[in-house]
């Protein structure tokens, strides 16, 4: 779990590193950068990944709910 974690909170400071330049009166350089195709489709794909890992914790969870709820029907 603290993998899935570290994956999200990496990707979520990827994305505000990409973001922040881009908007107006940037506090990085004072001038709004211009977004090229290929960065918004890498922007894209990691807003997946995290959905897609937000997933997988979620899913998880829930088996590990349901591992402890069979061992406690089958005591």
């Amino acid at each position: 779990m603290p993998w899935y974690d570290a994956g999200i909170d990496g990707t979520l400071v990827l994305i505000a590193i990409w973001v922040i330049p881009r908007t107006p009166n940037s506090p990085t350089t004072g001038r709004l950068g211009p977004p090229n195709a290929m960065g918004i489709s890498v922007e894209v794909l990691q807003a997946a990944f995290i959905g897609l890992t937000a997933a997988v914790i979620a899913y998880e969870m829930r088996m590990k709910r349901l591992d402890k709820k069979t061992a406690i029907d089958a005591a």
